[in-house]
C-alpha cells in the first residue's frame, strides 16, 4: 500500500511539473540533460581556472549569463 502511494505521489509531481513548464517528458529531459552537461563543463573549467587563473577567465560568467537569458526566454514562452 505504501509503495502505491509513493508511485502516485511521484506521478502527480512529475505530471504537475511538466504541465507547469508546458513540456513533454522527453523535451524536458533533453533540456535538463543539456543544462547538466553545461554545469559539468563549467565545473571543470572553474576548477582549472582556480588552479590556473589565466585560463577560462570569462567562461563561467559568460555561460551563466547565457544560461540565465535562455531560461528566461523559455519561461516567458510558457
Amino acid at each position: 500500500m505504501v509503495l502505491v502511494d509513493v508511485i502516485k505521489t511521484i506521478k502527480y509531481a512529475l505530471t504537475r511539473h511538466l504541465a507547469e513548464v508546458e513540456e513533454g517528458y522527453f523535451t524536458h529531459m533533453k533540456h535538463s540533460l543539456y543544462y547538466a552537461g553545461l554545469f559539468l563543463l563549467l565545473t571543470v573549467t572553474s576548477i582549472i581556472h582556480s588552479i590556473l587563473p589565466f585560463l577560462f577567465v570569462n567562461t563561467g560568467s559568460t555561460q551563466i549569463r547565457k544560461l540565465y537569458n535562455n531560461m528566461r526566454k523559455r519561461l516567458a514562452d510558457v
